[in-house]
């Protein structure tokens, strides 16, 4: 599916690929953008269009990918979907690299020269750190939403928010202090 623009940049909404093509053979489509593929119609106003489709983003959240799905609300047809891979291991390999040059520098230049901060963690607000490879999966997710949400006429949104107990799959007749231990 083709994301679907009007000449002011508004959302439409999804375009099949053949449609899309048609309107490029016929120049009345022209490129935003290529990933995601984003066209804009340039004979369409979507002011005037009464009922545009309204559209559901879920979020699955992983440690390593978060899958997001777009649903069309009303009759619940997935219409998009993408993965984003997260870069928490790199970024925490490129803070180590960086910290031991720091302190190689430190030592072989001057032996009184002290640390500046904490390089380890960042401040988020004064009572809670959190890791800059977590703030990395954070921000890239919220950008990748923020995107979607202007490009797509996005009403509602649902997040996956589950934790799976492995044990209990594995043996579900396990209860009581069996269970605890």
């Amino acid at each position: 599916m083709v994301i679907a623009l009007d000449k002011h940049q508004k959302p439409l909404g999804f375009i099949t690929e053949r449609r899309a093509r048609k309107f490029f053979e016929r120049h009345d489509a022209v490129m935003y953008r290529q990933f995601p593929m984003i066209v804009i119609l340039k004979k369409v106003d979507a002011s005037t269009i009464p009922n545009l489709p309204q559209y559901r983003i879920k979020v699955d959240p992983g440690s390593q990918v978060d899958g997001i799905a777009i649903v069309n609300d009303e009759t619940h047809e997935f219409m998009y979907g993408m993965q984003i891979k997260h870069r928490g291991y790199q970024v925490k390999q490129n803070l180590a690299t960086r910290r031991t040059n720091r302190r190689n520098r430190r030592n072989r230049e001057t032996l009184y020269r002290r640390c500046k901060f904490d390089a380890g963690t960042f401040k988020q607000d004064n009572n809670h750190k959190i890791a800059p490879s977590i703030l990395s999966v954070i921000g890239n997710t919220e950008h990748w939403i923020t995107l979607l949400c202007k490009w797509i006429n996005i009403t509602s949104a649902s997040i996956e928010a589950v934790r799976f107990d492995t044990q209990l799959m594995d043996n579900p007749n396990i209860s009581g202090e069996e269970y605890q231990h």
